[in-house]
């Protein structure tokens, strides 16, 4: 690829060339570079009089030839208000290259704002809703937290995965940059004054607790179950002492005697 094919194609990319709009701009640019290389260029207005087709044509006039056709238009992908013009996000052919026939040469788009995509499962489908809040973590900002909202939910899932696509949006100070992989937690209920046990230390509805020095297996009723801590709605109350992790070989009433404690 040439120095004066990849100027060609990064002032084309950039132009506005959305279906409806006028397209003048890129029948100019068009025009002006197939004449600059020896072609005959006639402009036909459309019946809208703001846009225009080009028909152009190389070599002698009375030699069969062959008809290329394009488009000077792309399908719309119109924001209610631009924050700037399209332009290249990647950029994959390099000056001197030869490009293959398919090959990307050029990413292009908007930025911002940056939509992250997830697949949940169908049995958690049906509390996810547009506007509910998520938290996503990253390997390239460990310990933090970032904010991001539901924008939109796919109407059919996958069949063979169960899961169905989820779009969240994200803020634009968000440090997360395009082809980052993150985890996502979508908040589907906020309790509280929640009181919290650790995960690792329940066991479907179970945990062992240390009582006058003896190990107790309580009932507990859960409530929100996350990555760290299930939410305890009944069986518990703040004084009791958890072991953790869940001891599966620590039978009932075996004596215990506490090291240290620690909160969730």
């Amino acid at each position: 690829m040439t120095t004066a094919v990849a100027e060609i194609l990064e002032h084309l990319v950039a132009i506005p060339s959305v279906v409806g709009r006028p397209n003048g701009e890129i029948v100019a640019r068009v025009r002006a570079a197939i004449e600059a290389h020896g072609g005959r260029v006639t402009v036909v207005p459309g019946p809208e009089g703001d846009r225009a087709n080009l028909f152009a044509t190389f070599g002698p006039k009375d030699v069969p030839g062959l008809v290329l056709s394009g488009h000077m238009d792309v399908v719309p992908a119109d924001e209610p208000n631009w924050t700037s013009d399209p332009f290249v996000l990647r950029r994959d052919g390099e000056v001197g290259e030869i490009a293959e026939l398919g090959s990307v040469l050029f990413w292009v788009g908007e930025p911002k704002p940056l939509i992250v995509t997830a697949d949940v499962n169908e049995e958690d489908i049906p509390r996810v809703t547009v506007g509910q809040k998520a938290l996503l973590k990253s390997d390239a900002f460990p310990g933090r937290s970032l904010d991001a909202a539901v924008d939109s939910i796919t109407p059919k899932g996958d069949p063979v995965t169960k899961t169905y696509r989820v779009r969240l949006r994200l803020p634009d100070d968000t440090p997360l940059m395009i082809g980052m992989s993150t985890d996502v937690n979508i908040i589907v209920r906020v309790s509280h004054a929640a009181l919290l046990v650790p995960s690792v230390a329940v066991n479907g509805t179970k945990v062992v607790v240390a009582e006058n020095g003896k190990a107790r297996l309580r009932e507990i009723k859960a409530g929100v179950r996350g990555t760290a801590a299930v939410e305890v709605l009944s069986g518990l109350d703040e004084a009791a002492r958890i072991i953790s992790p869940y001891p599966a070989d620590l039978p009932a009433g075996a004596r215990v005697t506490i090291s240290h404690d620690r909160k969730p």
